[in-house]
């Protein structure tokens, strides 16, 4: 039966992402993701996509963010029942913008964006991983690199905030 319900809800995903002109991107038990072009897309040289997250027991939609390559949002990464994440690249070439994660939650009815941080590693080895920010330490001469810490981050109300 859990199936059979399971099934039924991926085919009214199916016809209702159709009809709302939104690419499906990622779906599971609770939420699925999908994708459509942005309102600003032409302010941008390349195209952007704004990115939406809809709780399958509520309907509920929610802007997550804008992306550039929403191919790589299909890579979702279950973290627990309600915390997930995706990297995403949208361009540029410091490690802050090739490092960018979105961290997506679960909040009762509906499917929010908790922000963004750059890596989910244990950082303060108490072997737990951790969600942490790279923070620009030094400023590198032309010759030399720029220097960047881990800033560790917690999630506080449903938010991603640094670490006191």
């Amino acid at each position: 039966m859990k199936y059979l319900i399971i099934a039924l809800s991926m085919l009214f995903l199916s016809f209702s992402t159709k009809a709302s002109d939104c690419e499906h991107i990622y779906s599971n038990s609770s939420f699925y993701l999908c994708a459509k072009k942005s309102d600003d897309d032409e302010l941008f040289p390349f195209p952007v996509y704004d990115v939406f997250a809809v709780h399958v027991g509520t309907g509920r939609k929610s802007f997550i963010a804008n992306e550039r390559f929403i191919n790589d949002v299909s890579n979702v990464i279950k973290v627990s029942g309600t915390e997930f994440f995706y990297k995403a690249y949208m361009g540029g070439n410091s490690p802050p913008s090739e490092h960018r994660h979105v961290l997506i939650i679960i909040d009762g009815s509906e499917v929010k964006n908790a922000g963004i941080f750059s890596g989910y590693a244990d950082i303060d080895d108490d072997s737990a991983p951790d969600y942490y920010l790279l923070s620009l330490s030094e400023m590198g001469s032309s010759r030399a690199f720029d220097t960047y810490t881990k800033v560790k981050l917690v999630l506080r109300n449903n938010k991603l905030v640094r670490d006191k």
